[in-house]
């Protein structure tokens, strides 16, 4: 199935949610603070090599601006002496980045909008040219319900 959805999405490319998004950047800054900092202590070495491995198998990178300030706003919650690495790391993964909107008026239009919130709404409004991986199982199931392809990552660290 994996190997399935990476060769079908490889050219156009994945759709990584904030969560793992936010383990990318901290481990790029420092792996060593991937188990010590609180918002990425649920995660260890090995989940920080499957996702970079997982990313470095698409052509191309999406992200919305919402994942984005919700992974920058979480790297502040690190002590002020690592905002600097923190910022450089997360700036260099922007570069490789291409950065998609959808508005916070149609997203919270959506019947998900009360459960799911709203960078989740953008995120399932932009997800049905790529492959989203994600840790929300919520996303998810709703990404599939709509038709989507979706990686729950829980789902990888459970298999290798």
């Amino acid at each position: 199935m994996l190997k399935g959805l990476i060769s079908k999405h490889r050219n156009s490319g994945v759709l990584i949610d904030t969560n793992l998004l936010l383990l990318l950047v901290v481990g790029l800054y420092d792996r060593r603070r991937i188990e010590a900092f609180k918002r990425t202590s649920q995660f260890d070495q090995s989940d920080f090599q499957r996702i970079g491995w997982l990313q470095d198998q698409f052509l191309h990178l999406w992200t919305t601006p919402n994942i984005l300030t919700e992974v920058d706003n979480l790297g502040r919650q690190l002590p002020t002496r690592e905002w600097p690495g923190f910022s450089q790391s997360l700036r260099n993964l922007c570069l490789r980045m291409t950065e998609s909107n959808v508005s916070s008026s149609k997203a919270s239009a959506s019947k998900t909008f009360s459960r799911l919130g709203l960078t989740d709404n953008v995120t399932l409004a932009l997800s049905s040219g790529f492959l989203l991986i994600s840790d929300d199982l919520a996303l998810c199931i709703e990404a599939e319900r709509l038709g989507y392809d979706a990686i729950n990552f829980n789902h990888l660290r459970m298999i290798s």
